[in-house]
């Protein structure tokens, strides 16, 4: 393919192609060689994604005073805090410096801290995919296990991803994500997606040749760039206790915090077919 038929996926695409060794992939559609553990829902199968609600309003908030416990109890190991005042969406106004914050926001955490809202969890995705369910065993970011993602989004902070695959990274192959923010994501402060790109065969993505440097900050997985496919973005907006259920092979990132003064904190359960 000719680099002059690429359409960038948004400016901060091109930002990234003047300073990263580009490369197409092959001529093929990965999701064909794959378990589409999506096939069973004919609108997530077309699209690559949609909402995933959770069934009760005390999941979502159990799930949320889980986590908030977490991060200020990883926090306290790094400095004096008032447990009477801590806020979840305020966790940027409580760091110090940035050494403390890739200290916390260390994406891995064990799903088993969750109790039985994890298996709530768990049972719905098994009832809305049709499949029996694990979590994905992962090598990644230091650490051997069943893990579930955890990110912390500070307001207008590079910690998000660029656009990529998931399945770019290989253990991610054979895998569904639902990510579910549990505060900062109010008016469309959410992920980004590129609908039906699931479905896009690899040499029509224009990527990066290995990760990729964002403001000093280094990501794993190659970042997509642009494609000769026509396409849109879009950037769900999602109420308290919803998430996004989405294919490993489906175009996402990209979702900047730009909500001002409020962190987005978000889980990512990765499950694979039992």
């Amino acid at each position: 393919l000719n680099f002059m038929e690429i359409k960038y996926l948004n400016d901060e695409c091109e930002k990234i192609s003047k300073n990263s060794d580009l490369e197409f992939g092959k001529a093929i559609i990965p999701l064909t060689q794959s378990n589409n553990l999506l096939s069973n829902d004919a609108n997530l199968n077309e699209n690559g994604f949609g909402l995933f609600t959770l069934n009760q309003e005390k999941t979502f908030e159990r799930l949320y005073t889980f986590i908030s416990d977490y991060v200020f109890q990883q926090l306290s190991h790094f400095q004096e805090i008032d447990s009477s005042q801590f806020e979840l969406s305020q966790y940027h106004r409580y760091l110090k410096n940035e050494e403390t914050h890739y200290k916390i926001s260390t994406w891995a955490i064990d799903y088993k801290m969750l109790g039985d809202v994890f298996y709530k969890i768990l049972s719905q995705a098994e009832e809305l995919l049709k499949f029996k369910l694990n979590v994905k065993r992962i090598d990644h970011f230091g650490k051997t296990g069943e893990y579930i993602g955890f990110r912390i989004l500070r307001p207008f902070k590079s910690d998000h991803n660029p656009f990529h695959r998931d399945a770019w990274i290989s253990y991610w192959r054979d895998t569904v994500n639902i990510w579910l923010p549990l505060c900062g994501f109010e008016d469309g402060n959410s992920l980004q997606l590129i609908p039906k790109s699931h479905w896009w065969a690899d040499d029509q993505i224009l990527k990066t040749k290995a990760g990729v440097e964002i403001d000093g900050k280094k990501y794993h997985v190659p970042a997509a760039i642009g494609t000769v496919n026509k396409f849109d973005i879009e950037t769900p907006v999602l109420r308290k206790g919803e998430g996004i259920i989405f294919f490993p092979y489906l175009i996402h990132g990209n979702g900047e915090n730009r909500k001002n003064g409020i962190t987005r904190v978000s889980l990512e359960f990765r499950f694979c077919k039992a």
